[in-house]
């Protein structure tokens, strides 16, 4: 797949060389569709570029109309794209839908000049988008009168406009509604554009010659909307009012709209700004290349599925550190595609039947450490990084539900980590709009190939997988709602999500205890798995080819020690002293969690999930294989790279966790409470975006080739998915 990008890119790219990089192309059509013809790219990303009808029919009649092309637009405006045109040539048209928002948001209020000596304001903002929003709450926040106008919010129904608001983040009582334009800065000291100008279709939306003229006179304009949203005048009488020094006003936008305006008065600040401001390309340009991401992994999916890859190096060896899951798996893609395979671990020869072996704690990961089980869904292991825990990491799990188990200071790369964790958090348009679709993509994918390995290889899967259903329960009519809309947004119809009420859940789930009538779930597809036995069941299955060895209870002090030329670390919460892993080190983080397995007296059958409220999160029940158990996890407790550090905190929330799975499964608690004294733990590698680090690193001695992977929780999903990336690595 060839990939132009048309536009400056703020950001390093790495491996340029698999792409096409021209960016001089930005202001320049006819250079573009030169590019197109020498290049014949399936996908070209642009930033403010001109893409007209003509551009596009070259390039559908360059490439073939058979051949799915996208273009993907660096930002959120797609008006100077023809789309009508590419819709009627297939042409797939994306975009970095609000990611900007955040950065430009503050650029505007950073030019409003507003007071400082705490003077209220009467602020008129025109537009409720990701960007108009998050200027209202701010500036009312500041204690400014803040007025608003927007389309989606003068619905007459008040529970209608209600719910609006409330998605928006906007319903407070303080934030007045307007139902025209004009009645929203007609008293305003200072008026805000933030207008979707791909929403305005009609010259009846556009701003009128009168909106400008009702502005009050002294009154301050910022305005980062597209000129097109102007009705014919609009934009003259603006500056006019401007030259006269009746108002003052500064226009952001693209460089063509600039190259529009004649005549310009020198009061009037005409400029192509607010993208520029540090962090907003950064953002845009890595958010691009998640929509890059996604487009390459849909491709994927109405190809054939790649397994294995026949290698002709026969005799080259691959040294994996690391025999969890992504050790193993990688092992297994690796020497089914001809390598030779050494995997290397620090501990024993796992035995999955020793109890001991569960009761130690420390800090192994989720694979040693983790309970014998785990869920495979459309939806699992979404980006942890979301709008509610913004400062779950500062706050303990009796305070408003927190992640803070440490009781003392966090150390400075523990702050960096929180940092960026809650600035992800703050930043719903990235995470929910891109990383979330990509999650589930790759999840999608994921699940996919493990259907294939099991068909190929049912040694593998021999007494692990019990259920191929996965049920989502809810404890509310609200939770429901909530929990069955987020599931609609990435399913698809063949999925045959089935919506459960009350009684049919406790149908499905005996002895399962839900106090509120109004409670249900939904049932959506994926499949359990006893883990530990997976593990087993693959570790046999490599020590019987004569490709693979492991060398048990070996710890690895320095890569010199490693003879293969080319390493693979496949473990996250590794101790290896590397100055290459400082980087990854900080990017990867420990986080705790809690488990316990109880006896399952009412014989139950379905895997299930109950979202609970912070900082137990979400709740995994599964059933053993011979259905004589149940593992139970939850809970998140930040640990950094402490390991388990035994604090009030610390037992203030296994007795939550326990407290909370008693509300549910009473009678398993009663019957397992000898067990159950001892709390077990599970330390879950995380990176602040949620996403898995796969890396090439530099040797000191440039003799070896060194990749990471890892750095999430999600490996058991993803691993397939990342397994081939790295085959491919291998073969360039």
């Amino acid at each position: 797949m060839q990939v132009l990008i048309a536009y400056p890119f703020k950001s390093e790219i790495r491996n340029r060389n698999q792409l096409i990089y021209l960016p001089e192309l930005v202001q320049n059509e006819q250079s573009l569709r030169f590019a197109i013809r020498q290049h014949r790219p399936h996908v070209i990303i642009v930033g403010s570029n001109s893409v007209g009808s003509e551009t596009l029919e070259l390039w559908c009649s360059i490439m073939s109309y058979d051949i799915q092309l996208t273009l993907i637009r660096r930002g959120s405006a797609l008006s100077r794209i023809h789309i009508d045109r590419a819709r009627q040539l297939n042409i797939n048209v994306l975009n970095t839908l609000s990611v900007n928002s955040r950065f430009v948001a503050e650029y505007i209020i950073e030019h409003l000049h507003l007071p400082n000596d705490g003077t209220c304001s009467t602020i008129g903002i025109i537009g409720s988008g990701a960007i108009g929003r998050r200027i209202a709450y701010r500036l009312y926040r500041a204690k400014h009168k803040v007025i608003v106008y927007s389309p989606s919010l003068t619905n007459p129904d008040q529970t209608i406009q209600s719910k609006i608001r409330k998605r928006k983040g906007i319903d407070f009582p303080d934030i007045n509604i307007a139902m025209t334009p004009e009645q929203a800065v007609i008293n305003a000291t200072y008026v805000i554009l933030a207008i979707d100008a791909d929403r305005v279709t009609n010259i009846e939306e556009q701003l009128s010659k009168e909106f400008f003229q009702i502005i009050p006179n002294g009154a301050r304009l910022v305005s980062v909307t597209a000129f097109c949203v102007f009705a014919p005048g609009a934009l003259d009488m603006l500056i006019e009012r401007v030259r006269q020094g009746q108002i003052s006003a500064r226009l952001d936008s693209h460089a063509f709209d600039l190259s529009t305006i004649k005549d310009l008065p020198t009061q009037l600040e005409a400029v192509s700004a607010a993208l520029t401001v540090p962090g907003c390309g950064e953002a845009m340009d890595q958010a691009a290349l998640v929509v890059l991401a996604n487009v390459v992994l849909e491709q994927s999916f109405k190809s054939p599925l790649p397994f294995l890859i026949d290698s002709s190096r026969k005799n080259e060896e691959i040294t994996i550190i690391g025999a969890g899951i992504m050790g193993l798996a990688t092992a297994f893609f690796l020497s089914g595609s001809g390598y030779r395979v050494t995997i290397i671990d620090e501990h024993n020869h796992p035995n999955p039947k020793d109890e001991s072996n569960q009761n130690e704690i420390s800090c192994r990961g989720t694979t040693l450490d983790g309970c014998d089980a785990r869920h495979a869904s459309i939806t699992e292991t979404m980006p942890q990084a979301v709008f509610n825990r913004i400062n779950s990491l500062r706050k303990y799990p009796l305070d408003h539900g927190g992640w803070k188990i440490i009781p003392d200071q966090y150390n400075n790369q523990e702050r960096l980590w929180i940092d960026r964790f809650s600035e992800l958090a703050g930043y719903p348009e990235l995470v929910v709009n891109l990383f979330h679709k990509f999650v589930s993509n790759i999840n999608r994918r994921g699940i996919e190939l493990w259907e294939k390995i099991f068909q190929i290889y049912p040694q593998l899967v021999e007494d692990t997988i019990k259920n191929h259903r996965i049920i989502r329960v809810c404890s509310s009519l609200t939770s429901l709602n909530v929990v069955s809309t987020f599931q609609k947004k990435y399913h698809k119809n063949e999925d045959n999500l089935q919506m459960l009420s009350h009684s049919q859940i406790l149908e499905k789930i005996s002895g399962l205890v839900l106090q509120d009538g109004d409670a249900g779930g939904i049932e959506v597809p994926g499949f359990t798995i006893n883990h530990l036995q997976l593990c087993q069941n693959m570790i046999e299955f490599l020590e019987n080819n004569p490709n693979v060895k492991f060398k048990w209870s070996t710890k690895v002090c320095s890569m010199d020690d490693i003879s293969s030329s080319k390493i693979i670390l496949a473990s996250s919460l590794n101790n290896l002293n590397s100055s290459l892993l400082d980087n990854v080190l900080l990017a990867i983080q420990g986080v705790f969690g809690c488990w316990t397995k109880l006896s399952n007296i009412h014989s139950i059958k379905n895997g299930f999930k109950i979202a609970e409220k912070e900082p137990i999160g979400v709740i995994n029940v599964t059933p053993s294989y011979d259905e004589q158990h149940l593992y139970v996890t939850g809970a998140y407790g930040f640990c950094g790279h402490r390991g388990i550090v035994q604090s009030t905190y610390l037992t203030q929330l296994i007795d939550l966790f326990y407290a909370t799975i008693r509300c549910y499964l009473p009678d398993e608690i009663e019957a397992s409470e000898p067990e159950i004294l001892l709390p077990r733990f599970c330390i879950r590698p995380m990176t602040p975006d949620g996403m898995p680090i796969i890396a090439q690193l530099t040797a000191e001695n440039k003799k070896q080739h060194i990749y990471f992977v890892g750095g999430t929780n999600a490996v058991f999903m993803y691993y397939c998915i990342v397994n081939q990336m790295k085959i491919f690595y291998f073969h360039f």
